[in-house]
């Protein structure tokens, strides 16, 4: 049976070596947010294009539903996959094509997405939007206090004026600043910032679980080499873009996992200290792949236009002695 989703999401998919157009995704990304069952329609609309001989219809597929994910109200799309496998990921194979040079990265891109899918049915939550809204929520509010900051300044500034001009006022002037709060009315941190999830997480509460399934999820997408593929070509670059910033911010909430591991490895059960020197011996290659993958990346800023930052990450030792 026909859904109301399958026309634009074929449109989405024609075979035409050029990105979904906007006009396409936008009525699409906005049925995530829906809760009359529209996600079930996309994706049902959406699996068989994944089925098609022609790999550009199944590539650009796979970038309509890593566009949902990234753009779309994620926690619906990730819930509804992670309990229906319709879309059958892992069954996209790298065999042969029809009218397309497909990119050797395919599969890999397939691979991906469904590792994705499985993290959120084993952690009920998405690791990327997590860390992307404790960002957000950093930025916004180091950028309130530094308004709030300046504003205080302007107003002593003001005031200092005004007791030099009216010395015969000065006492209520200063009453009337003290009022307004002065430092005191500095915005509180936001909790989503004091609760940096893999920073915070405690051991009981499956800090090594998930930074592991964290890790599993860097770990495919450093196989999507798309810039070993033809980067004229405009699929190729919006997959590579997409993966890129998520490789960002997956990175970041490894990192703050793996920092919080360290801290707390000689209050381990010896089983436990085992699982987190694992963790880090493969955080230790992982970061290698990982540089690798950004530094490739950095090149291609022009292509990309994606800031890449220089990486910071872990640069301590756990001991043997409790290995």
């Amino acid at each position: 049976m026909a859904t109301s989703y399958d026309k634009v999401v074929k449109l989405a998919c024609k075979p035409k070596a050029a990105p979904p157009k906007a006009k396409y995704l936008d009525p699409i990304i906005a049925a995530t947010w829906s809760e009359d069952g529209a996600v079930h329609d996309v994706c049902k609309a959406l699996s068989p294009r994944l089925r098609e001989p022609n790999a550009i219809i199944v590539f650009k597929a796979l970038i309509v539903l890593h566009t949902m994910i990234r753009n779309g109200a994620t926690d619906n799309v990730l819930s509804y996959l992670s309990q229906s496998d319709v879309l059958r990921l892992k069954n996209i194979s790298a065999g042969h094509w029809e009218g397309y040079n497909a990119p050797q990265n395919l599969q890999s891109y397939a691979v991906y997405l469904d590792a994705r899918i499985r993290a959120y049915r084993d952690l009920k939550h998405d690791a990327i939007r997590v860390q992307s809204e404790t960002n957000r929520d950093m930025r916004n509010s180091a950028a309130i206090e530094e308004q709030m900051l300046h504003d205080r300044d302007h107003d002593r500034e003001k005031e200092k004026h005004r007791r030099f001009g009216r010395n015969r006022r000065s006492d209520e002037a200063r009453d009337n600043f003290g009022s307004m709060g002065g430092s005191s009315s500095l915005p509180q941190r936001s909790k989503t910032i004091a609760g940096r999830k893999l920073r915070v997480m405690t051991v009981e509460k499956g800090l090594l679980r998930e930074t592991k399934i964290v890790q599993k999820m860097i770990d495919t997408l450093v196989e999507c080499r798309f810039y070993l593929d033809d980067l004229e070509d405009d699929l190729n670059i919006t997959a590579l873009r997409m993966l890129v910033k998520d490789l960002l911010i997956l990175f970041q909430a490894c990192n703050e996992g793996v920092i919080n591991v360290l801290e707390h490895y000689f209050e381990m059960s010896k089983i436990d200290a085992k699982d987190a020197l694992e963790i880090y011996r493969h955080f230790c290659q992982e970061t290698e792949r990982v540089v690798e993958y950004l530094g490739v990346a950095k090149k291609l800023q022009n292509l990309l236009n994606v800031p890449i930052p220089n990486l910071r990450h872990v640069r301590t030792c756990i001991s043997r002695g409790r290995a």
